[in-house]
């Protein structure tokens, strides 16, 4: 895998989930930020702006409903949740306060109740709560994109698009004020995000109905009752096992990856339901690193694999902002030819929406580094990949280098 994205398997304990962050590069990130704030302290520096590791959790991508899970996410997963914060805690060593240099972004999937149960986990070993600073954002979905998934629901307010997002920090963090990208008219002053387009579905990981099991395992989570809005199976007919549906129904928008990170000075991502490809590629465009939990050791290897798959796409591509001329005189005399089929056949399209050339652009002037230009308003691949395995993983290793030095 890349030098930039890390993918690991819920090992199912926090001292796993510590010792994990304890070896990989994410880590070593953090200790870099916290070292340097302590710095800053010890001449008597105050740091102005700072930047963060951000730390996600997404109760809408947690795991996945056995049933009708297009209209639904799964049911709270608290265990889950539990090694998750306290892994992260036990690394840094944090006992009294949240540890410096990390933000966490808590969202509750559109399921408003969840917001206590996301805070509680935030203990210390006498199980009282640790102060915090917690800023309550409000990210929305237009309601076209919300159709392109569930377009057959019906009724009045039945089609949620409003997620809650609480970010949890030590104190109130030390970003400074700055226009949105996408929005320059707005600051991050204000606490609201969107409305963003969440992916298109032909944009995102598809995978066999029937291959799901083994993907998610124990994150495949019993669900009962019917849902508000759904038409019923005669309207909006269960997928039979055979069909390709997306692997996570529910992921976030783009445009609210990119607000992040840039409205809060992210400098790497720690993503605890990692489902998908588009935050990977993102991380990879904005070079830095990305750290995901896999649900079990398929869904690490299958995602690993589209990850890989899709990479090669868009660096084969020229209307995308990955396109690598050295790459393709690399290629020069190799085969090239279209998908194979298999269990996890990605489908075509960049699995990331092109981002706006000139918020990419007002991003990089701001962090004084230059952002990659989207290309093309459109993000479709060439429907070409590599044909050979771990040829494409040397290629790919060959091409890396050339940019950032070694490889990992």
């Amino acid at each position: 895998m890349k030098r930039y994205i890390k993918l690991r398997v819920d090992p199912g304990t926090s001292d796993g989930i510590a010792a994990f962050f304890a070896e990989d590069s994410i880590g070593s990130l953090w200790k870099e930020l916290v070292h340097a704030l302590s710095s800053c302290a010890s001449i008597g520096e105050e740091r102005k702006v700072q930047d963060f590791v951000h730390a996600l959790y997404s109760c809408g991508e947690a795991g996945a409903a056995d049933s009708r899970e297009h209209l639904r996410i799964c049911a709270f997963r608290a265990e889950h949740l539990t090694r998750c914060v306290k892994g992260l805690l036990q690394f840094t060593g944090a006992e009294s306060e949240l540890p410096d240099g990390l933000l966490w972004f808590m969202a509750d999937g559109k399921v408003h109740g969840n917001a206590n149960a996301l805070l509680k986990p935030f203990t210390d070993k006498a199980n009282k709560a640790l102060p915090k600073n917690k800023t309550h954002l409000f990210l929305a979905t237009t309601e076209s994109s919300e159709r392109a998934l569930r377009d057959k629901t019906f009724g009045v307010a039945t089609l949620g698009n409003m997620q809650f997002v609480y970010v949890l920090s030590k104190d109130k963090p030390q970003v400074g004020q700055k226009s949105r990208i996408h929005d320059a008219s707005s600051t991050n002053a204000t606490p609201n995000y969107g409305p963003y387009d969440r992916p298109l579905r032909q944009e995102i990981w598809h995978v066999k109905q029937g291959h799901k099991g083994k993907l998610y395992g124990s994150a495949l989570v019993p669900a009962g009752g019917k849902v508000e809005g759904d038409p019923g199976v005669e309207l909006d007919p269960t997928p039979r096992s055979t069909d390709l549906v997306p692997f996570t129904w529910h992921g976030l928008p783009v445009k609210w990856y990119e607000e992040s990170k840039h409205c809060y000075n992210g400098v790497g991502w720690i993503h605890f339901t990692c489902s998908d490809i588009v935050l990977p590629q993102l991380a990879l465009r904005d070079k830095v690193p990305y750290w995901g939990l896999c649900h079990t050791q398929e869904h690490h290897d299958a995602l690993s694999k589209e990850i890989t798959n899709h990479i090669f796409h868009c660096l084969q591509d020229p209307k995308h902002w990955l396109y690598e001329i050295e790459l393709v005189q690399l290629l020069k005399g190799d085969a090239v030819g279209p998908h194979s089929a298999s269990e996890n056949t990605p489908t075509k399209g960049s699995g990331l929406a092109a981002a706006n050339a000139s918020g990419l652009e007002q991003q990089g002037a701001k962090s004084g580094s230059a952002a990659p230009k989207a290309k093309s308003a459109s993000a479709g691949s060439s429907g070409k990949t590599l044909g050979g395995g771990k040829k494409s993983e040397d290629l790919l290793a060959r091409l890396m280098a050339l940019d950032d030095g070694e490889v990992e």
